[in-house]
């Protein structure tokens, strides 16, 4: 099943242990290279690698909670064609939060795996950040099997051109206890972060 609504997905993960990899406890402006890792969630980008770009943890601008965003060396963010594969152990389910200060279209961001696809829902909004970034919610729940990989893709499409970060990365399994992470739960700090303001970059 794929989601859009953070509520519905938690409901759908209620019986499972989730961890959560929201980049609290890394430093500001820590690199995590192309096949690196931070706690149970690996990052492969070897298109973005190629031009010489690395992802790191940035805490420019607000996040959906705490301090810090996944973003990329080149002004702290993404933008849209920086597609990115994660990998973890073994799950039943994994979600997201995308954050753009851009205007987005239905489908510029897509979520994949096991054969599922959540894709983005404009009027599925979670939240407005203090920078005025809209966040939204990407999920994907099988109780039934097991997944171990998944990716996240962006809108190719010539001229819609948007930066965006990623935050509170979401793995769910049936059975014994959550993955260590360096992460924290809490989504009491949404929209209260930070001050910076998201530029967009020229393609």
């Amino acid at each position: 099943m794929s989601f859009t609504d953070r509520a519905a997905f938690d409901s759908a993960v209620s019986g499972l242990s989730v961890s959560v990899q929201d980049f609290e406890g890394v430093l500001d402006g820590t690199v995590v290279a192309d096949g690196g890792a931070l706690g149970d969630i690996t990052f492969d980008y070897p298109v973005l690698a190629g031009f010489g770009v690395d992802m790191l943890v940035t805490g420019l601008f607000p996040a959906v909670s705490g301090l810090n965003t996944l973003g990329t060396s080149d002004g702290d963010a993404f933008q849209d064609g920086d597609d990115f594969d994660i990998g973890f152990s073994a799950a039943n389910a994994v979600g997201l939060f995308v954050i753009s200060i851009d205007p987005l279209i239905d489908g510029d961001f897509e979520l994949s795996t096991g054969g599922a696809t959540a894709s983005l829902d404009t009027a599925d909004l979670f939240s407005i950040l203090s920078d005025g970034s809209a966040v939204y919610f990407l999920g994907i729940v099988d109780t039934a099997s097991t997944f171990t990989q998944a990716s996240l893709t962006t809108s190719h499409t010539p001229g819609d051109f948007f930066t965006w970060n990623a935050d509170d990365i979401i793995t769910a399994r049936s059975g014994g206890v959550p993955v260590p992470v360096a992460s924290s739960l809490s989504l009491l700090a949404i929209g209260l972060a930070g001050l910076a303001t998201r530029r967009r970059r020229q393609p």
